[in-house]
């Protein structure tokens, strides 16, 4: 994991999922394209590193 300003990189070969606690923190709308324990459409490989330290993701 690399991180840089605002965002975190996943290492080659990794990628970021979300967790259940994010998916509970996921906002109505988009629940339903959002499933816990797999990536987030966009955010695959670099989030936002606030998701990480509040627990929305973790890299796998």
């Amino acid at each position: 994991m690399h991180k840089a300003a605002y965002n975190t990189i996943a290492e080659n070969g990794k990628h970021f999922v979300l967790t259940k606690h994010g998916y509970g923190k996921t906002p109505d709308k988009v629940k339903p394209e959002r499933k816990a324990g797999e990536p987030v459409r966009g955010f695959e490989t670099k989030v936002p590193t606030s998701w990480i330290n509040k627990g929305y993701v973790k890299e796998v």
